[in-house]
């Protein structure tokens, strides 16, 4: 699986990437237009890691470099400043939502425990963040996360085994 743009109907399609190694899973376009971040695994690991890549073409370059771990983007996570919500996943034992600066790599955590917590959406204001935390597979609850203040704040009551999704603003 490779990225390809087609710039006007009709025009030849440009590849992207190629990589018989890296698999992309998803992907965005920076705020300035001129890069596109890549979530993208190794030979089918599941385990993706942040890459970036110009516009314009050229050679990809690796943001995150923990293979130990996954990192998933947040649906619109991208903040005024650039930098990239993610979630973040040390193989199946905790998740954790935070910001990924994504010219140096440098994570700021958002959560931190010993639960699930998943980044769903980004407000369209960017002021706050939805998160589901995932306590089993029947059992969920959605917080709203206000990004300056770092405060979470229960959505949904806690009754029971629930399952509740976050369907965007």
């Amino acid at each position: 699986f490779d990225i390809w743009k087609q710039t006007l109907p009709g025009s030849y399609p440009i590849e992207m990437t190629h990589s018989l190694e890296w698999t992309p899973k998803g992907f965005g376009i920076t705020n300035d237009g001129k890069s596109m971040f890549i979530a993208a695994d190794f030979q089918g690991n599941e385990l993706m890691q942040i890459w970036t890549l110009p516009i314009t073409g050229g050679l990809p370059e690796r943001v995150t470099h923990t293979d130990d771990k996954r990192f998933m983007a947040t649906t619109n996570g991208l903040l005024d400043d650039g930098h990239l919500i993610i979630t973040t996943d040390s193989l199946g034992s905790t998740m954790d939502v935070a910001i990924l600066d994504l010219q140096s790599g440098s994570l700021e955590p958002l959560t931190a425990s010993d639960t699930n917590y998943m980044g769903i959406e980004l407000s369209p204001d960017k002021q706050n963040l939805l998160i589901l935390e995932m306590l089993s597979n029947t059992d969920n609850n959605l917080y709203l996360l206000n990004i300056e203040s770092r405060k979470l704040k229960l959505l949904t009551p806690p009754d029971g085994e629930i399952q509740y999704y976050g369907q965007g603003w």
